[in-house]
């Protein structure tokens, strides 16, 4: 067994839908409800507020100072040391994200069949481009995802059993250049190598190893341990360039060698109950992962989130 270094957690009186972190360490945790919380980057401090309206995205700045949340009636940039309003963005918004100091990205819905990418300079609000972005099944959920360039954006459109994929977005020459990934229509969320040369994505119980942005493929890894009842997950996270960690579809914890696509261990995690149900994990800068449990058919609404540190042999 391979031990999971906690470096530490916190147990919150909400659930835990939204997650965003900031470069400065800071992690921003919300209900569905707009229940919110702000937790230190130690995880030893943690500030609680309300969003009023239910959220449906958010992202931190790098420094943390200021928390965005997307809900229905636009996006409210709120600072982090009052919680009080800065700024108002009006628009039928579905995520936003904060790509480094000098870029923060927005998807809005157009029709059924399109959204509006845009890109903003943080601060005086400009909008320095946008780009009307094809929805690949109609209607579809879409969320924007950190990319190793603060140029770059990933656009995941999810819709249940109809698909799933992943665009490649770039602010560049003043426009925005965006990319179909075209090897996989049933994607979970990719976790890029520190060196962004390559990608890991989860599809259809199976891992994937590709050279970004469109391939080729690398390596594939379609199970962990031989146990059928239970196959690999949605959820894949470099913590450093030559490991992973990777879930089961029950919510264990795997480490995969990256290199050669193979399971290393079964890992675990200090002070996880049998109770306690893996939802998802938020990767964070510098190879550290913030796991996300909550309790298994409970009816208490709150979660646990632990700061993951490094990956150590008991």
């Amino acid at each position: 067994m391979t031990a999971i270094s906690s470096v530490t957690s916190v147990v919150l009186a909400h659930d835990t839908r939204i997650t965003t972190g900031a470069d400065s360490g800071q992690v921003a945790a919300l209900s569905a409800e707009g229940v919110a919380s702000l937790i230190s980057p130690d995880f030893k401090t943690i500030r609680s507020f309300a969003i009023p309206q239910e959220p449906q995205g958010a992202g931190l700045s790098a420094d943390g100072s200021v928390l965005a949340v997307a809900a229905p009636g636009g996006i409210t940039l709120l600072s982090t040391s009052t919680f009080e309003k800065m700024h108002q963005l009006n628009d039928a918004f579905l995520g936003c994200l904060y790509a480094g100091e000098k870029l923060f990205w927005t998807c809005a819905r157009l029709d059924q069949e399109s959204v509006l990418l845009e890109a903003w300079e943080p601060g005086s609000w400009t909008k320095v481009a946008r780009a009307r972005v094809a929805d690949p099944y109609g209607n579809s959920e879409f969320s924007l995802l950190r990319h190793p360039e603060e140029n770059s954006v990933v656009v995941w459109a999810a819709a249940g059993q109809d698909g799933q994929c992943l665009f490649w977005s770039t602010l560049k020459g003043g426009g925005i250049h965006v990319s179909r990934f075209e090897l996989l229509d049933e994607t979970g969320l990719p976790s890029f190598s520190p060196n962004g040369s390559e990608f890991l994505v989860t599809s259809e119980c199976a891992l994937h190893r590709y050279a970004y942005p469109q391939g080729p493929l690398k390596g594939s890894l379609t199970e962990l341990d031989g146990d059928e009842d239970d196959p690999i997950g949605y959820f894949v996270s470099y913590v450093d360039a030559g490991q992973a960690l990777l879930t089961s579809m029950e919510g264990r914890l795997f480490l995969v060698d990256v290199e050669e696509m193979e399971v290393t261990e079964e890992v675990a995690v200090a002070d996880v109950g049998p109770r306690d149900a893996l939802d998802y994990f938020l990767p964070l800068i510098g190879g550290k992962v913030v796991l996300v449990y909550r309790e298994r058919g409970g009816q208490q609404k709150n979660s646990r989130l632990h700061l993951v540190g490094r990956v150590e042999a008991c």
